[in-house]
């Protein structure tokens, strides 16, 4: 399983805070856990990833008072990286070809960086990094590679990103 990080201010109360607690919920299904005061954090274990959840506080009181719900915190745990993606040459005409970057993530690919070299030379680098501002439709982008030298040969490479920053 997957865990999630909540925290929270502690609220005032004239008779002091007891324990609080984090409600975390997916889909029809509702959890809670209680943390005893002071504490204004919790780590909540065996979520699943790639679901979104969302969750809320609530103080209780000395007195067994509930407060008002807090404000909702939404996310989607996502620790899985993108697949390493292939790349699929296009037709070469002139000094260019389109290159086809494709790769697979449970939540969405959201980014590609491509990296060149003449085959000759040391190092590869980033020619291109496209950020699809949201997930890549389909996983994958086409970008046109310009200005090669038809005698000369290249290789290429890229890395994929999803929306948390895992790399492929």
């Amino acid at each position: 399983g997957t865990s999630a990080s909540v925290s929270w201010n502690t609220p005032f109360d004239v008779g002091g805070i007891k324990s609080y607690r984090v409600y975390y919920k997916t889909g029809n299904q509702e959890n809670n856990q209680t943390i005893n005061a002071p504490a204004t954090s919790a780590v909540i274990t065996g979520l699943t990833e790639a679901v979104p959840y969302s969750f809320y506080v609530v103080a209780v009181d000395n007195s067994d008072n509930i407060s008002p719900n807090s404000n909702t915190a939404s996310i989607v745990l996502d620790a899985t990286p993108p697949t390493s993606p292939v790349i699929n040459l296009g037709e070469y005409t002139g000094s260019r070809h389109n290159l086809l970057v494709s790769s697979t993530d449970n939540v969405g690919v959201t980014k590609f960086d491509i990296y060149s070299k003449e085959s000759t030379a040391a190092n590869y680098q980033l020619i291109r990094a496209i950020n699809c501002n949201g997930p890549c439709p389909g996983n994958e982008i086409t970008t046109r590679i310009s200005s090669l030298n038809p005698s000369k040969t290249y290789e290429y490479y890229a890395i994929a990103s999803d929306a948390k920053n895992n790399l492929s």
